[in-house]
């Protein structure tokens, strides 16, 4: 509590000067310097060497030929055997494969949607006097052409000064009563995986006493940031399209696993399109829209505001106990109130199609090689937990000792989702003989003789991945975005070890 209360100086610290006076005092114009000078004697080396060879010549003399010959033997063999802990991790084992527990924490979650045509939803936690808020605007009626001044726009939110104060004003107030904020797009896809339904998600904790001015401080920011001063709009492109080429240029296997995804996934294809490489294209547009026609700029980001100032289609969702969810109901039904209530139609989407085979050419001295294939192309029904063990030991069987140990690429992952298994190479000096290896893995699986103890391991560990807590608001969130996109939370006690 008093760390937050004490925000509240952040401001006041940076108006009267003291931040800048104790940066100045103690970094800049510092009084005190320290120095460590090592001054080299003649002749204390060899002075060393001689005490210590006297030394050993004594416990020499003193023992037997037989205690030298063992000793000499030790020593040669010393770290040429490799030390197997197998044997005690194996008496720490608390659990085997046959006497894994099925279990999982499943959240209460209540779900119904109104007459206003808003979801609301509930996801019950063991906690008190705090919870997370969810609020997803509907954005599925902003058309194609759109949807980069969509994601400007989130990209704006909470940088722009507002109706009510400046800008360092307005991140106090932030930090003050949206903990752990989110204001980004997200896409649902439904349980079949094959619907596009685009929202403006916000999300944060709070404090019940503070639910209030929370959801006053997202309308703040949602609605009535200045949208009009050009200079400021154009500073705040720069700054993310210069992050985006860093992004680009850095972690491209970020855009190649979005892209992998994204050509069999209506959801992450608009999800690619909205935030990567055609946003980039993009941005370069629009700081030439900027200074030639600031006012077609303003207005577009105007006309997005219009579409998400509007209550249908919305969703509410919270976690927290019995008397948070009421203290929220009544918060967020205020939030609403101040939308517009206007039935749209849905917009139709022809977005870019993901090649089969493309490169992304970036200023960098080394690859990253991936591999995607959804279930349909692989035969298989779809994603099961045992993927998980599969995907480990292939990894440490075949993929690290070749491409990692032999041809020297930094690091490598192969992994199963809901929609697809995919391998990539991260920093790898090479291309040809890095899709070599992929060819080879069908063959080097079946080949391989690994051992049921082994494999068992293999088991453990995955299970390990999902038994692991998330912690209670997490895992609370995680059941309402589960619920909000149809799926079940109790999917994760479907397969079991002997999958």
């Amino acid at each position: 509590q008093q760390y937050v209360d004490n925000t509240a100086n952040y401001v006041k610290f940076a108006e009267n000067g003291a931040y800048q006076e104790l940066i100045e005092r103690f970094l800049m114009n510092a009084q005190r310097t320290a120095m460590s000078i090592t001054v080299p004697a003649p002749g204390l080396k060899e002075q060393q060497d001689n005490v210590l060879a006297e030394s050993l010549a004594v416990k020499k003399a003193q023992m037997t030929p037989e205690e030298i010959a063992e000793l000499v033997k030790t020593t040669a063999a010393f770290g040429k055997e490799q030390d197997d802990s197998s044997q005690y991790v194996k008496q720490l084992q608390a659990v085997t494969v046959e006497s894994l527990p099925v279990e999982a924490r499943i959240f209460d979650v209540s779900d119904e949607t109104g007459e206003d045509k808003i979801r609301r939803l509930n996801a019950t936690a063991e906690v008190n006097g705090v919870g997370q808020a969810l609020l997803l605007l509907d954005a599925g009626a902003i058309p194609q052409e759109d949807i980069h001044w969509f994601k400007l726009y989130t990209d704006l939110l909470g940088t722009m000064d507002t109706q009510k104060r400046d800008n360092a004003s307005l991140s106090s107030s932030m930090t003050r009563y949206l903990y752990d904020r989110q204001m980004r797009i997200s896409i649902f896809t439904g349980p079949t995986h094959e619907e596009c339904l685009p929202f403006l998600r916000v999300s944060f904790k709070a404090l019940d006493e503070d639910l209030a001015p929370a959801y006053d401080l997202v309308y703040e920011v949602l609605f009535e940031s200045k949208l009009d001063d050009v200079q400021k709009i154009a500073d705040r492109v720069e700054k993310v399209k210069t992050s985006l080429k860093q992004t680009i240029t850095n972690q491209p296997f970020n855009i190649q696993i979005y892209r992998a995804f994204a050509s069999v996934n209506p959801g992450f294809a608009y999800y690619n399109y909205a935030n990567f490489l055609d946003y980039y294209a993009f941005l370069e547009q629009v700081q030439n829209l900027l200074a030639d026609n600031p006012d077609e700029a303003l207005a577009k980001l105007d006309n997005v505001r219009k579409m998400l100032h509007n209550s249908v289609g919305a969703v509410s969702g919270f976690a927290g106990n019995a008397d948070s969810q009421n203290a929220n109901r009544e918060t967020a039904d205020a939030f609403f109130a101040k939308l517009d209530k206007e039935e749209r139609a849905r917009a139709e989407y022809d977005l870019p199609k993901i090649a089969q085979s493309e490169a992304l050419i970036v200023d960098s001295a080394v690859q990253y090689n991936m591999m995607f294939a959804p279930y349909d192309q692989l035969g298989v029904d779809g994603y099961s937990g045992a993927m998980d063990a599969l995907t480990s030991f292939m990894s440490d069987a075949f993929l690290y000792p070749q491409l990692r140990d032999q041809y020297g690429a930094y690091g490598v992952q192969h992994a199963a989702t809901e929609d697809g298994v995919f391998l990539f190479s991260f920093r790898d000096p090479n291309v040809t003989q890095t899709f070599d290896v992929y060819g080879e893995l069908s063959k080097m699986l079946t080949d391989s003789q690994i051992e049921q103890e082994a494999l068992e391991g293999y088991i453990l560990s995955a299970y390990s991945g999902y038994a692991t807590s998330s912690g209670e608001l997490a895992g609370a969130l995680s059941a309402l975005v589960d619920t909000i996109d149809g799926r079940k939370q109790e999917r994760f006690l479907t397969p079991t070890w002997r999958n």
